[in-house]
């Protein structure tokens, strides 16, 4: 892993978003950034949220997110490049 990455890692990690390490020149998978949504809510007591499939848009997933219900919520933004959740 390059410093750059180590950086970001490190960094989303304290910023409390999910963001697994990956080789310099790995992607996310979907199911990688459908983890990272999950974590994400986890810890922000979310974690009774569905998290949806993730859709691959150029540089990142939009992961859809649900009640128990099935009522959408909101989606979330997963850099494919890092795993990092980038919004909502």
């Amino acid at each position: 892993m390059n410093r750059f990455a180590a950086f970001l890692t490190a960094t989303a990690l304290m910023a409390g978003a999910a963001a697994p390490a990956f080789a310099d020149d790995a992607t996310v998978s979907s199911s990688d950034a459908r983890k990272a949504v999950q974590t994400y809510l986890q810890s922000h007591d979310k974690g009774n949220l569905r998290v949806g499939n993730a859709t691959r848009k150029d540089s990142y997933y939009t992961v859809p997110v649900a009640t128990a219900e099935g009522i959408p919520v909101t989606s979330f933004r997963v850099d494919a490049a890092s795993g990092k959740v980038m919004d909502r």
